[in-house]
C-alpha cells in the first residue's frame, strides 16, 4: 500500500513487494479497422500512443493491466470514429500528421481514474479501399 521512490531501499523481512511499476514512458501501437467516413466508406487507421503511469497504486488495484489495455483500445477507437465521422473520404489522408491535442485531452479526461496520463497520439498511416484509391489515382490524372 506504499509505493516507494526509485533507488536503494532497506526494509525488514515482514514487506512484501507486490508489484514493480516502470515509471518509463510506453508506447502503445494499435491498428483499428473498420472505420466509418462521413461518405460511409470504410477505412483503416493506425495510431500509437505514449503514455505513462502517474500512479502505481490506483493502476494495479483499481485498474490493471489487462483493464488498461482494454480501455485503452476502446477509448482510442471511439474517438478516431468520431474523427473520421467528420471527414469524407477523399480528405481522410490529411487527418495523417494533423494536430490531435483535442483527442489527447479527451483522452486523458477519460482515463483519469485509471492512473495514466497520455502524452502523445500520432496517426501514423491512414488506408483506404482499393478501389477508393484507384478512383481517386484517376482523378488527378485527367
Amino acid at each position: 500500500q506504499k509505493t516507494w521512490s526509485p533507488g536503494c531501499h532497506y526494509f525488514g523481512l515482514y514487506y512484501s513487494v507486490d508489484h514493480l511499476v516502470s515509471k518509463q514512458l510506453i508506447i502503445f501501437d494499435t491498428p483499428t479497422k473498420d472505420v466509418r467516413t462521413k461518405d460511409n466508406t470504410t477505412v483503416s487507421i493506425d495510431i500509437m500512443m505514449v503514455f505513462e503511469v502517474t500512479d502505481a497504486y490506483t493502476f494495479i488495484y483499481k485498474v490493471g493491466p489487462e483493464r488498461l489495455d482494454d480501455k485503452l483500445r476502446a477509448q482510442q477507437a471511439e474517438c478516431l470514429r468520431q474523427m473520421a465521422m467528420e471527414v469524407e473520404v477523399a480528405n481522410i489522408q490529411d487527418l495523417y500528421g494533423e494536430s490531435t491535442q483535442h483527442i489527447l485531452d479527451d483522452l486523458n479526461t477519460r482515463l483519469a481514474d485509471a492512473g495514466v496520463k497520455i502524452h502523445h497520439f500520432t496517426i501514423k498511416n491512414v488506408s483506404i479501399p482499393q478501389q477508393q484509391s484507384d478512383d481517386n489515382e484517376e482523378k488527378t490524372l485527367y
